[in-house]
C-alpha cells in the first residue's frame, strides 16, 4: 500500500509540474520531485543539458552512502534518468513510474542474466519507454551491459563492454 501511495503521489507531482502555469519546472519542484524519486538528502541540484534536452540534474545521498542522480526534463517535469555508477548497490528503491519494477526486481533479472558484481546502473526513458541497463563485472572481470525492459523485466540485450558507456 506505501508503494501505491508513493507513485500516486510521484504521479501527481509529475502531473502537477507538466500542468503548472508557468511553462518549465521549478527548481523546488525539481528538489521535491527528485526526493520522492530518490528518498535521500539532496546534495545538489542544476539546471543543465543532457544531449539536447534541458533537465534539472539532482545529486541525492541515499542512507547506504551511495551518490544517485536524478534527471528531470525541465520544460515538462518528467523522469528522464535515474543513475548510480558507483554503489554500494544495496540500496532498494520504489519503482520511480507506475508499472516499472523496483531497483531492486530489476536487479535480481540483470542478475540472473549475468552473475557477477554490480559496477553501475541506470533507469533511462528510451523513448517511447524507460529502460534499465546494468554494468556487471564477472569473475574473470569482463564487463558486461544488461539491457531489460523497466515495465517486463524482459533482458533485451546482454553485451560485453570494454568500459561503461
Amino acid at each position: 500500500m506505501k508503494m501505491n501511495i508513493k507513485i500516486i503521489s510521484i504521479l501527481s507531482l509529475l502531473a502537477a509540474a507538466a500542468c503548472s502555469s508557468s511553462s518549465s519546472l521549478s527548481s523546488e519542484e525539481a528538489r521535491s520531485l527528485a526526493l520522492q524519486i530518490v528518498p535521500g538528502t539532496l546534495e545538489s541540484i542544476e539546471a543543465t543539458v543532457d544531449g539536447a534536452l534541458p533537465v534539472w540534474a539532482a545529486r541525492v545521498r541515499v542512507p547506504n552512502g551511495a551518490l544517485l542522480q536524478v534527471e528531470l526534463d525541465r520544460d515538462y517535469g518528467s523522469l528522464f534518468l535515474v543513475e548510480d555508477e558507483a554503489g554500494p548497490f544495496t540500496y532498494e528503491l520504489a519503482p520511480a513510474v507506475a508499472g516499472q519494477l523496483s531497483f531492486g526486481e530489476a536487479k535480481t533479472k540483470a542478475l540472473a542474466a549475468k552473475d557477477g558484481a554490480i559496477v553501475a546502473w541506470n533507469l533511462k526513458l528510451k523513448s517511447p519507454a524507460y529502460r534499465h541497463e546494468f554494468y556487471v563485472r564477472d569473475s574473470a572481470q569482463q564487463l558486461w551491459e544488461i539491457k531489460l525492459a523497466s515495465t517486463t523485466g524482459e533482458i533485451q540485450s546482454v553485451e560485453a563492454k570494454a568500459a561503461i558507456d
